[in-house]
């Protein structure tokens, strides 16, 4: 946290949440609504992303993205940790995260854009919208148009104000004062000019814009129009540009951070676009007197421009408006035969009084405009949702009304949705779109093909257990079919929020035995564990000795390391520290291995410090330090309690510059019984098993095996398996990981949970093999 300040007093705690302040509108409006509110609330703002900060902001400032992505874990902590009062969010993700995360705060979620027009209504996505924004105690539209859009195409119940953008006009106005660049300066040529600003996309419909003005150019060709934006549209533009002869005409200018020096000096704005939350452009015209044409989209214009609220009808010609002109959306004009726009920059053009009247009536409507209202009504929002009373649950509603309800995915995301869901509800089985690998019944719930179902739409409630790549397949799938019950769970899959949110009273052996179903599809029975990975997860419940912990960390195993088999065996230590921040690059070699000190995959190998990207990397730690591994994967408890560190260490590279190669040795009750030797990691991945004489074995663990690839026989493996069988001593199963380099061994670590007890075998046959070798009953 930046310049954090204590609660005062009774005064409320706001969190506001999005992804920056570098970029987007809604970031900007997200930013001044901070600095408005930070004067009568205590304001924390919730960032993914807090680097490049240009926008103004106000408030204590909260870096969410250190998780990576599982942000939403330290919005939930903040949330709680901060006694938050009333969480405000802006942007689609964030707005389903602050819900998700909901504790005992009140949630408001800004909406700033027409859903309907970005995506088609049925995809995963809108159905996300309509169930869990109305989860949220209030809804801020930024236009009567959104505000339509989300109650009439999303049947959003929620109440929703609308409150418009805030606006400084004073620096509009200033701004607007500075000199054209020279270069524009000599395409106008004095010549009065329109002007249209937006990014060069499908959204602005700049290629109607100049169709119809090349239309009016025919009879008044002493105008000229600049396009100011940039994007992907910007080739296409300037070919079409070129086809129409309007090469001295039209100019696309690349966007400017001070766009209000152009609309000064303007005949006109001209909005184009096909739709739009609420055109700021139109806003800063109105500020500086530059009179607007625009398209009646949805939504904005037509509110700014004369006070039109109701959507229930779109217009159909040319219409004067109180502030400017309005004409239909050029996206109906399917034959191009009509030039709406051409005829309003006629009338506009050719007439001083009208243009006058505008510019008069603007100013006017600007004068009221002020950022103290918009502030106060923000303010009566926040204030009347705080004391507002809890909604019931649509979920509950759609579950408890006597339907079957299916979950439509049987894999990790479907079952995870089961064993949450099941506790509070009756789930009564699994849909899948084909059912080869399947059996009929999965724990105990039949798993009905899609196509073979004989239900009709009335007799079930769909609960989409899919992955997000392929929710809109499976949402079009049952639209076909007529199916409209179909709703997103209000809870995630991911087990790390879950687990760290509820970790103080967590039922391990029931949440764990759950955790393993969901991973490998199978039932369990810890009592009387008899597979290899049956008897891991009986291992993380039932033999956390304190020392594991101790060994887990990459530091401190060292030291044990050095007193059982000795220090020769360590890749030298090039040092330790506790944050990112703290190393000292200048004292490393080029060449070097970084660490954190816990979990697994957490190391970074540098091979030319001076093209490190620092920036990149130490987020990337930033995120590694800040997870707790024993709720990442599987709860595997003996990683608890670790102080995250980080660690540098040499990089071994042998003699000939291969790859070196690492030897994972499991050891049972103390003797190796097993050698593994991954191969081509980046690419390939297989995994080859020996015993401990080097005989190949010709199964697999997670990964194929390559019977192609003969791996020599260690010229050190006796010694190898020595050392192995002394770190082993005492445990009823570890695996002791080596390097071997220039006929030398090093240590690489010892991991407790091999995969944390899930990775198939092949044959199923090994895996209970494996697990005869582990006496779980042992004294060691």
């Amino acid at each position: 946290m930046y310049g954090e300040r204590e609660r005062w007093g009774d005064i409320m705690n706001i969190a506001i949440i999005t992804t920056s302040l570098n970029s987007g509108g809604a970031e900007r409006i997200a930013g001044l609504l901070s600095k408005e509110l930070s004067s009568k609330y205590n304001v924390y703002l919730f960032l993914l992303d807090t680097e490049n900060i240009v926008y103004e902001y106000g408030g204590t400032i909260i870096d969410i993205g250190r998780c990576g992505p599982f942000y939403e874990y330290p919005i939930k902590l903040y949330k709680r940790k901060l006694k938050i009062d009333v969480a405000i969010s802006f942007l689609e993700i964030m707005n389903f995260a602050n819900i998700r995360t909901k504790v005992n705060e009140k949630v408001i979620i800004s909406e700033r854009s027409v859903q309907s027009k970005i995506r088609p209504f049925l995809d995963a996505q809108s159905l996300k919208i309509k169930k869990y924004y109305n989860y949220a105690d209030e809804i801020v539209a930024c236009s009567y148009g959104v505000k339509y859009d989300l109650e009439h195409n999303y049947n959003v119940s929620a109440n929703i104000k609308p409150i418009y953008n805030f606006v400084n006009k004073k620096m509009i106005l200033e701004k607007s004062e500075e000199q054209i660049p020279l270069e524009i300066q000599t395409f106008l040529n004095y010549s009065d000019y329109l002007i249209n600003i937006g990014r060069l996309h499908e959204q602005k419909n700049q290629r109607r814009l100049i169709e119809q003005f090349s239309y009016y150019h025919e009879k008044n060709s002493n105008i000229k129009l600049i396009i100011l934006g940039s994007g992907e549209l910007e080739k296409e533009l300037n070919e079409l540009i070129k086809s129409k002869n309007m090469i001295d005409h039209i100019k696309i200018v690349p966007y400017t951070e001070n766009p209000f020096m152009f609309i000064r000096k303007a005949k006109a704005l001209i909005v184009s676009s096909h739709y739009e939350g609420l055109p700021n452009a139109i806003i800063e015209a109105m500020t500086i007197g530059c009179p607007v044409i625009s398209t009646d989209c949805l939504a904005g214009p037509r509110e700014l421009l004369g006070d039109l609220i109701e959507y229930n009808e779109t217009i159909t010609n040319v219409t004067m408006l109180e502030r400017g002109i309005l004409v239909p959306d050029l996206n109906t004009d399917d034959n191009l035969e009509t030039t709406y726009l051409a005829q309003a920059m006629d009338i506009l053009i050719s007439n001083d009084d009208i243009q006058k009247n505008i510019i008069n009536r603007q100013i006017q409507y600007m004068t009221e405009y002020n950022n103290s209202d918009i502030l106060d009504k923000w303010i009566d929002v926040i204030e009347k949702t705080r004391n507002k009373y809890e909604m019931v649950s649509s979920e509950e509603k759609e579950l408890n009304v006597g339907r079957k309800n299916l979950i439509y995915g049987a894999g990790y995301v479907g079952l995870s949705y089961y064993f949450r869901l099941k506790k509070m509800y009756n789930i009564d089985g699994f849909v899948v779109s084909s059912k080869e690998g399947y059996d009929d019944f999965l724990f105990g719930k039949p798993i009905y093909e899609f196509e073979k179902l004989k239900y009709s739409s009335d007799e079930i409630t769909f609960i989409i257990g899919v992955g997000d790549n392929t929710q809109d397949e499976i949402v079009r799938k049952l639209n076909v079919k007529g199916y409209k019950n179909i709703i997103f769970p209000y809870i995630e899959p991911f087990e790390y929020d879950y687990y760290l949110e509820n970790n103080n009273h967590l039922n391990l052996k029931e949440e764990l035995c759950d955790w393993y179903r969901v991973y490998t599809k199978l039932d369990i029975n810890i009592k009387n564990p008899i597979t290899y990975n049956e008897k891991i997860q009986w291992l993380k419940l039932n033999d956390n000795l304190p020392i594991k912990r101790e060994l887990a960390d990459k530091i401190k195993v060292r030291e044990y390391v050095a007193k059982q088999i000795g220090d020769a065996y360590l890749i030298p230590l090039l040092g330790i520290w506790n944050t990112y921040d703290d190393i000292d690059f200048d004292k490393l070699p080029d060449k070097f291995a970084l660490k954190c000190n816990t979990g697994s995959g957490t190391n970074i190998i540098v091979k030319n410090k001076k093209n490190i990207n620092h920036l990149e990397l130490k987020r990337k730690f930033d995120e590694w330090q800040s997870l707790k591994y024993e709720y990442k994967s599987g709860l595997e408890m003996h990683y608890s309690g670790i102080k995250p560190q980080i660690l540098a260490e040499k990089l071994l590279v042998s003699d000939d510059g291969k790859d070196l190669k690492d030897y994972k040795l499991f050891v049972f009750n103390g003797k190796v019984k097993l050698i593994q030797v991954d191969i081509d990691r980046q690419h390939f991945h297989r995994r080859n098993l020996y015993t401990p004489d080097w005989r190949y074995l010709p199964y697999s663990i997670l990964y194929p095996t390559a019977p192609d690839i003969i791996i020599s026989k260690p010229q050190c493996l006796d010694e190898l398996i020595e050392v192995a069988e002394k770190l082993g001593q005492g445990f009823i199963h570890v695996r002791a990981d080596f390097y071997i380099c220039n006929e030398k061994i090093y240590f690489g670590e010892l991991t407790f949970t091999h995969g944390s007890g899930t990775e198939k075998f092949t044959p199923t046959e090994f895996g209970v093999e494996m697990g005869s070798w582990m006496n779980i009953h042992a004294s060691c």
